[in-house]
């Protein structure tokens, strides 16, 4: 079978849910979708907003999954940046407690 290559940049200044995506992502027998298992991933990973800008800018990732709150930046103020030039943008958010969703 052939494998299509994708570059994705992770965004998260969270270790433990970059870890999850990495996981789910690099690792297709752990999930059941099929279309998962036809690609391969060359993944980036940037704690800060304006870390994963740069990354974005020397890469030009397919896929950018992006914190809602992170610590210089919010999910708003990155996508703005880049909105003319990356083709998706997965936000995860805050539930008002605080507690991550």
């Amino acid at each position: 079978m052939h494998r299509i290559s994708r570059i994705l940049l992770m965004v998260d200044d969270s270790p433990e849910d970059r870890e999850l995506y990495r996981r789910y992502l690099l690792h297709p027998h752990l999930h059941s979708d099929s279309d998962l298992q036809e690609y391969t991933y060359t993944i980036l990973e940037a704690e800060l907003g304006q870390q994963g800008l740069d990354l974005w800018q020397q890469h030009q990732p397919d896929v950018v999954l992006l914190d809602y709150r992170l610590p210089d930046l919010d999910g708003l103020e990155f996508p703005e940046q880049i909105t003319l030039h990356c083709p998706s943008t997965l936000s995860t958010r805050h539930r008002d407690n605080g507690a991550r969703q």
